[in-house]
């Protein structure tokens, strides 16, 4: 039995289930942006906001990031759902109010993947290469108009906090 084989089917699926409601999108059978969220969001946003994506093309980035993460690192059910947690916690009006800037409504499955890139970091030996690349990553992202780096961010630091709770103790 392959190690881990209901959280990759389970990603799988949800991989499966993104990039449907991209096609539906990219067809204009729903309106992605009715999903985003933002400080003037429904409650029901801060759940769903994950399956929506601008485009097809930033659907595929946060697929392949996410499969990349659960079949490369030991991902389970559990680290899955923190990360939806945290990704659906991101106080979206309260950080605009700090910064004193509007964010652009939000959608896509990148917090989601920056909050387990926050929970794998107490479990990777090289830290320091790891915490680069996750920081190489956020740089590339903020240089595109549109990519709301504020919440790869927040959900890359609530990661790490919570992730303190779950550190294996050696």
């Amino acid at each position: 039995m392959v190690r881990g084989a209901k959280t990759k089917t389970a990603v799988l699926i949800l991989c499966a289930l993104v990039m449907l409601l991209s096609v539906l999108s990219a067809s204009g059978v729903i309106d992605a942006a009715a999903w985003a969220v933002s400080p003037s969001s429904r409650p029901v946003s801060r759940m769903t906001y994950h399956f929506f994506h601008a485009n097809i093309f930033h659907a595929l980035t946060n697929v392949w990031c996410l499969l990349s993460l659960t079949f490369f690192y030991d991902i389970t059910m559990r680290d899955i759902i923190i990360a939806y947690i945290i990704a659906s916690l991101y106080p979206a009006g309260y950080i605009s109010q700090w910064m004193a800037w509007t964010l652009l409504p939000t959608v896509g499955l990148s917090a989601l993947c920056f909050a387990l890139m926050g929970l794998l970091f107490w479990r990777i030996h090289r830290k320091a290469y790891y915490s680069f690349f996750v920081f190489a990553i956020m740089a590339v992202g903020a240089a595109f108009p549109a990519v709301n780096t504020v919440i790869h961010l927040y959900s890359y630091l609530a990661g790490l906090f919570v992730g303190i709770l779950f550190m294996p103790v050696r």
